[in-house]
C-alpha cells in the first residue's frame, strides 16, 4: 500500500516519522530505502510501546512533522497503523504543501482503490483524491 501510494503520488523524496525507538525505526528506514525512496529527513519518536502509541495526541504527531520540513521533500510519511495521525493530515499538507501519508490512510487507499472504488475521501488529504492507484 505504501510503495503504491508513493508511486502515484510521485514521490520519490521522503521526510519519515516512526513511533518507535531507533531499532525498529531502522528497520523501517532499511524498508523504505530498499523500495527506492530517498529519505531527506527522519525521526524515531521512541515511545514506549502501543498503549502509549493509542494515547498520544493527534497534536504531537503535528509538531513532530514541522519540526522536520523540508522543502526537498515529495511527501512526508508518518508511520503506525495504531496511531492518531489522521485528523492532522489535512492541516500539515495545507501548511507543507505536500502530501501527507499515513499507514491507516494509505491502507484505506489502497483497499479503496483494489475494489475499483475511486471516490474521494473529505478529510484524508491528498492521497484519498487519488483516484486510480499505480502499481507497486
Amino acid at each position: 500500500a505504501l510503495d503504491a501510494a508513493f508511486k502515484t503520488l510521485g514521490a520519490e523524496k521522503l521526510v519519515f516519522i516512526s513511533e518507535t525507538g531507533r531499532e525498529g525505526h531502522e528497520k523501517k528506514l532499511r524498508f523504505l530505502k530498499e523500495s527506492g525512496f530517498e529519505i531527506v529527513a527522519d525521526m524515531a519518536m521512541g515511545l514506549a510501546g502501543s498503549d502509549v502509541y493509542c494515547i498520544t495526541p493527534p497534536s504531537f504527531w503535528y509538531d513532530a512533522v514541522l519540526k522536520l520540513k523540508n522543502d526537498s521533500a515529495h511527501a512526508y510519511f508518518i508511520s503506525c497503523a495504531n496511531i492518531q495521525s489522521i485528523d492532522v493530515i489535512e492541516e500539515l499538507e495545507r501548511v507543507l504543501d505536500r502530501p501527507v501519508v499515513t499507514s491507516n490512510q494509505a491502507a484505506l487507499w489502497c483497499a479503496l482503490r483494489t475494489i475499483a472504488i475511486g471516490d474521494a475521501v473529505p478529510g484524508l488529504g491528498r492521497l484519498l483524491k487519488c483516484e486510480t492507484m499505480q502499481p507497486a
